[in-house]
């Protein structure tokens, strides 16, 4: 009883603060694992900015840039905050694509060099290391899980990096990110853990992870697009070279030598997307106002209700095992194997109760050609759906149950 009137209350406190819903009441918005709605609360720093003092960063010594400097680091400081690293760990980038791309250029892996990754992987922690690298690609186990036994057989002496995700965008499952993590530890092996669909559901501490490398993207946690977030632990960025060379990243610049400015900004060269960080920053502050312990109790209650209600339709199926340790992302596929599943897309979402869901391989091809399936719908939650929304998927997929059972 106290965990339903928590729910009810905490959806109705959230709810309201979320636009896109409040002006389209007629559209369930189900497709958080691609993006995330704005609140207001974001919104207003991005046009606070445009409209208030814009200006470049770290380039002019009149008040706009100061106050644009004095943001766009404040957003620094609440990310490291957030996930308990130092400011100066603390790279932004474009998107965790951009991150990781980056760290590969700036390890200068090559050929000979073995990256260990999953088949769970999106694209992003997949490609960079498979066009540069040796890759080896290890399995899941019969939980669903990235099988650490595997990871141990596929370790050599060129092993120089284990790329992992955190939660997987197709399954929704929690991986056994410590585990990987010790084997790294023991056999000195650099870990990258893509932490973009695991950040904006539950508490991330890098130093009692103890990870070398972590990336994620703004846009997955509420914040605006075009930002994202490398962390790289300090001992190690310290020794590294900037790969991206422009303005803004330079102390000095003479014709024979060049004097870099320290770490993280030696690693962010060029006009960065200013008035998008300072809304990321805008959106950690919301998420810490909601506190990252009650999003998570939250995000945990739907993704109970929803499992319950989903499983006992009998015209749909889970092609892949759901963990106990799992966020509330749902891939299923209808028992009618012969319906295109974007076809169930659109009906969804052409309903007067429009519900937008994502159909197909969600950048995960390598699971999907594993298990021998062509894609699948998928339905990913976040802090303003409620248990309502699920109750209309649920009837709406009844009443397309002729087309796909």
């Amino acid at each position: 009883m106290q965990n339903s009137i928590f729910m009810d209350d905490f959806y109705k406190n959230t709810v309201k603060d979320f636009p896109l819903i409040n002006k389209n009441q007629n559209v369930i918005y189900m497709d958080s694992a691609a993006t995330t709605l704005k609140p207001q609360k974001v919104i207003d720093a991005v046009n606070d900015f445009y409209c208030s003092y814009t200006s470049n960063v770290f380039r002019g010594d009149h008040l706009f840039s100061e106050r644009a400097s004095m943001n766009f680091e404040n957003t620094r400081r609440l990310v490291s905050s957030y996930i308990n690293a130092l400011p100066n760990e603390i790279i932004f980038t474009q998107n965790c694509t951009d991150s990781i791309n980056l760290l590969k250029n700036l390890l200068n892996l090559t050929k000979s060099d073995v990256v260990i990754s999953s088949i769970l992987e999106h694209h992003s922690n997949y490609l960079p290391w498979l066009m540069n690298t040796n890759l080896l690609t290890v399995n899941i186990d019969n939980d669903g899980m990235i099988n650490v036994d595997e990871i141990l057989q596929k370790i050599n002496k060129n092993t120089k990096l284990i790329a992992f995700t955190y939660v997987s965008n197709v399954t929704g499952n929690i991986q056994p990110i410590e585990d990987i993590i010790k084997i790294c530890k023991e056999n000195n092996i650099l870990s990258l853990i893509d932490a973009t669909q695991a950040v904006a559901h539950k508490p991330i501490d890098v130093k009692k992870i103890d990870c070398d490398f972590l990336a994620f993207s703004a846009h997955k946690m509420l914040g605006p697009s075009g930002v994202g977030v490398l962390y790289i632990k300090d001992e190690i960025i310290r020794s590294l070279k900037p790969f991206k060379l422009g303005g803004g990243m330079v102390d000095q610049v003479d014709r024979s030598e060049v004097i870099f400015k320290d770490p993280p900004h030696c690693f962010e060269a060029g006009t960065p997307a200013i008035e998008n960080v300072i809304g990321f920053g805008a959106a950690i502050e919301y998420i810490m106002q909601k506190g990252i312990e009650n999003v998570s109790l939250y995000l945990e209650g739907l993704n109970r209700y929803a499992l319950a209600k989903l499983k006992n339709l009998d015209f749909i199926r889970f092609p892949f095992i759901i963990a106990e340790k799992h966020i509330p992302v749902f891939t299923f596929l209808p028992e009618n194997g012969t319906i295109d599943i974007k076809y169930v897309s659109k009906l969804l979402s052409g309903r007067k109760n429009s519900i937008a869901l994502n159909a197909g391989y969600q950048c995960c091809q390598p699971l999907y050609s594993n298990f021998k399936i062509n894609g699948a719908v998928r339905a990913s939650f976040y802090i303003y759906n409620s248990k309502k929304d699920i109750d209309e998927l649920v009837n709406a997929l009844y009443d397309i149950k002729k087309f796909v059972e």
